[in-house]
């Protein structure tokens, strides 16, 4: 696992006035390498780095500055990554619930950020969940980003209690859902997410059937030429 020393100079630059305009934060960025972690296939740095800038080029300092701050984001992607297990993940040390539940929906919560992140990644990442994801974990991966993406700001938890079933419930009611159900969320993400990626691994590695003559004995066992038979 990364070294805390390798990532805290990057999340004082994320975290402070440094910071460029349009680049992600601290936690966002937290979530939204939690999507390339638990993505359904690889992703390459080279894809993903250009988006936690905002799509602009950042201007550091010197190639010291850029070279500490790059390899800040990598250190904290490996840490994300390997504190995934075969029973998912959790949130980051530092990056947890405040205990005043709706104020997690303030811009400035370390948990909006992180929603805001994840909804980030997820949404770059849905054709690549598409291609991966069977058709019977749909309504189950829907869920889990309702739930990861709720407290993103007060304006998506409002429209998410308008869709929901119960519309006679309040905010603060849904929001306790929402909280209770957000760790097992995101570990379930992880999971379905790392079962896929295995699976593609796997698939890739099946060594293909060797091609049989058309004068051979059929595979079959039925003692007749292949041309005759299955082929």
């Amino acid at each position: 696992m990364s070294g805390l020393s390798d990532i805290q100079p990057l999340k004082a630059f994320l975290s402070g006035p440094k910071r460029p305009a349009g680049a992600m934060s601290y936690h966002e960025l937290q979530g939204f390498l939690f999507t390339i972690a638990a993505a359904p296939e690889m992703v390459m740095p080279s894809e993903f780095l250009p988006l936690v800038w905002g799509d602009r080029e950042p201007d550091f300092a010197d190639v010291a500055e850029a070279q500490t701050i790059m390899g800040g984001v990598l250190a904290l992607f490996n840490e994300i990554n390997t504190g995934m297990s075969d029973d998912g993940a959790g949130l980051p040390d530092d990056c947890r619930f405040r205990d005043d539940l709706m104020s997690n929906l303030e811009p400035d919560a370390p948990i909006s950020q992180w929603s805001r992140g994840f909804s980030h990644g997820h949404l770059w990442l849905k054709e690549s969940w598409d291609a991966h994801r069977p058709a019977e974990l749909a309504d189950d991966l829907a869920m889990m980003m309702l739930v990861l993406s709720f407290f993103s700001s007060r304006r998506m938890a409002e429209r998410l209690l308008k869709t929901s079933v119960d519309r006679s419930q309040s905010l603060e009611t849904m929001a306790e859902t929402m909280r209770s159900a957000f760790l097992p969320a995101l570990a379930d993400y992880a999971r379905v997410g790392r079962s896929l990626f295995q699976a593609q691994i796997k698939s890739q590695a099946q060594p293909a059937e060797p091609k049989v003559g058309r004068n051979a004995p059929c595979p079959c066992g039925s003692g007749k030429k292949y041309k005759r038979c299955c082929g």
